[in-house]
């Protein structure tokens, strides 16, 4: 079962939040905290507060960086990893080696802030699952004279080479992420688990 609760109350929410886990340990069930990654800590020294020290054996606290990574158990490198810095090098490294195939973004390799763009949106079309195909068959709906299809076109490109790229010697967080549900649905660690966000 799921259930959302939203307030833009602070109070609420933490009494919220403290009521939820109190039940939760009175029935003798697992909690999984997830924070943001630098609020692991403070996290922790809340939940002394306002739990038995005992009972926080069976509250873990993490982050989803932190929790996909004990999903994967380190089953991927650390350095094959791409860090947002790294993406860009690798987008602009693209683009040089297709600028004759290129007219529009051309030059975009060399411009911090479209690389920025570029790498937002290959992000949001790896989060959403959006394939090579599906923008080059868009690309060819909007037709040829089309400044859109245009770009689609070559943003398309520039996406599957980077997909080449990401199945040779390096992996992205949407890789790392489709990795951690596919053993998350394998495992049972998590099964009968509240989770509090």
């Amino acid at each position: 079962m799921l259930r959302i609760k939203i307030d833009n109350q602070y109070d609420s929410q933490y009494h919220y939040f403290q009521q939820e886990l109190k039940t939760a340990i009175k029935a003798g069930q697992r909690v999984l905290v997830l924070v943001p990654e630098q609020y692991t800590l403070d996290a922790e020294r809340e939940l002394l507060k306002i739990t038995a020290q005992e009972a926080l054996f069976r509250i873990e606290v993490s982050s989803i960086k932190r929790l996909v990574q004990k999903l994967l158990n380190n089953n991927l490198a650390e350095d094959m990893a791409l860090t947002s810095l790294g993406k860009k090098l690798l987008i602009a490294e693209i683009i040089d080696k297709q600028k004759n195939n290129l007219a529009i973004y051309k030059e975009a390799g060399s411009i911090i802030g479209i690389l920025d763009k570029l790498s937002d949106l290959i992000a949001d079309f790896r989060q959403e699952d959006v394939s090579v195909e599906q923008l080059t068959g868009l690309a060819h709906d909007l037709g040829e004279d089309n400044y859109l299809a245009l770009k689609l076109k070559e943003i398309a490109l520039i996406y599957s080479a980077y997909l080449q790229r990401l199945g040779e010697d390096c992996y992205d967080e949407a890789t790392q992420l489709k990795r951690a549900i596919e053993q998350l649905k394998k495992t049972d660690r998590y099964l009968q688990t509240i989770v509090i966000v």
